[in-house]
């Protein structure tokens, strides 16, 4: 027979909760089903507040992965659906490979090439200012 305090551990996460294992023993016994409900709703708003699960995984829409620089994602429900793992698709897993050197897929390359030329650009215009601004007050003077 298991006591009290080994109720809450039956969490795989090992969270304890004396009023949630009270309710859980109750809930057991009680055959109105209008009042076990009650207790239930109460047994899930304690691990609610309490939040004793800390999220592993993330909702499909919030992927992120390289397909610049690795080819082989798997779409699983297939041209739609997520390519990193969930319960329906490890096929990624699988089959995402490293592109080959020179098949690159994305622009990598030129991107970095666009930023560095965006910040001469700046610092050009930026020299430019300093210069026509201590110019005219060397005029002034």
């Amino acid at each position: 027979m298991l006591t009290e305090d080994q109720v809450g551990w039956w969490s795989d996460t090992g969270w304890v909760n004396d009023e949630y294992d009270e309710l859980y023993y109750k809930q057991q016994s009680v055959v109105d089903p209008r009042a076990r409900k009650e207790i239930l709703w109460r047994m899930q708003e304690i691990v609610y507040e309490e939040s004793p699960y800390i999220t592993l995984t993330y909702p499909e829409w919030l992927e992120a992965y390289n397909d610049t620089q690795w080819t082989g994602w798997v779409r699983a429900p297939e041209g739609i659906g997520p390519v990193i793992y969930t319960e329906y698709n490890i096929d990624s897993y699988l089959f995402a490979e490293p592109v080959a050197a020179g098949e690159e897929q994305g622009s990598s390359n030129a991107t970095l090439i666009a930023a560095i030329v965006a910040v001469a650009a700046a610092v050009v215009v930026l020299a430019l200012v300093v210069w026509s601004r201590g110019r005219g007050k060397a005029e002034e003077a």
